[in-house]
């Protein structure tokens, strides 16, 4: 039986009900959604820290994520740091083997057992510059690999872009009227 995702064809005769695993290779592509990477948007002021939510979507049991790259505009400010979701924990992260890699920009997502994960991965801590011109900035990654553990091949992916609105911290103006017994001084 052809599990969700997958479709069998091309059979040169009629399968038997039963067959030894042994004679049994499978060659083909997996016909189905791929796999997706989501960043989420966020709103924030300048200045102010935005949480921009990662999202990674499968329908097919997966091992390892793989993230490379991951990119904001460098007038927008920095990432401060990523941490994974306690969603991603329950379903089998690997705290240990999984990492954010500040310095290369990178995600490694490594999963006790293949799961189809669908939720959030984790959420990025995003610091915008004081100075960040109101406006909206993408948020990205170059690289998305995903493997299963008895694949050496790369399942399909997708990558959708979020985004970070930054607006403008307009300051307040306020009349003070200082008075003395009933006098306006």
């Amino acid at each position: 039986t052809a599990p969700e995702g997958y479709t069998f064809s091309g059979w040169d005769a009629e399968v038997p009900s039963t067959m030894p695993a042994e004679n049994l290779e499978f060659n083909g592509t997996l016909i189905g959604e791929p796999a997706k990477l989501v960043f989420a948007e966020a709103t924030v002021y300048q200045g102010e820290t935005a949480d921009v939510e990662v999202r990674f979507e499968t329908k097919i049991p997966v091992n390892l994520v793989g993230i490379g790259n991951i990119t904001i505009p460098a007038e927008l400010g920095e990432i401060e740091g990523f941490e994974f979701s306690q969603e991603a924990k329950d379903a089998g992260l690997n705290e240990t083997l999984s990492n954010y890699d500040h310095n290369m920009r990178t995600i490694v997502v490594l999963f006790e057992s293949a799961t189809a994960f669908n939720g959030v991965l984790g959420t990025f801590k995003v610091k915008t510059a004081t100075d960040a011109v109101a406006g909206e900035y993408a948020i990205t990654a170059d690289t998305f690999t995903v493997k299963n553990e008895d694949s050496t091949k790369d399942i399909a992916t997708e990558i959708t872009a979020g985004k970070v609105i930054v607006e403008e911290v307009i300051p307040s103006t306020y009349t003070v009227t200082y008075k003395v017994n009933g006098e306006v001084v």
